[in-house]
């Protein structure tokens, strides 16, 4: 289940609701952000999850943003936690999809 929000700005906010115990996992470990222009403070899962979410999509528009998130925490000085997203995905039988979108972003 999923409702998607935008506002004027052009922000857009995907609302997940927990079905799995990854879901469950990932809204535990949400983090905080404010959205000045909503006025609200939201849970937001962190980039690993992200990109699990993503790759279980597996679109054409999700591996493009996968490519995006990894090329910014890089660009950022960020690290993401591959063997956590690697093992999440590998339970859903995505880790094909995801060493694809891996591959695209270090090209």
């Amino acid at each position: 289940d999923v409702a998607l929000f935008s506002d004027a700005h052009g922000g857009m906010i995907d609302l997940l609701l927990a079905h799995t115990e990854f879901e469950q996992r990932a809204i535990a470990c949400a983090i905080p952000m404010t959205f000045p222009h909503a006025g609200i403070v939201m849970p937001v899962v962190r980039v690993e999850d992200l990109i699990i979410y993503k790759t279980l999509a597996g679109r054409p528009r999700d591996l493009t943003d996968i490519e995006e998130v990894v090329r910014f925490q890089v660009s950022a000085g960020k690290t993401i936690d591959w063997r956590y997203v690697e093992e999440e995905c590998r339970l859903w039988d995505a880790l094909d999809i995801l060493n694809q979108a891996r591959a695209r972003a270090d090209a």
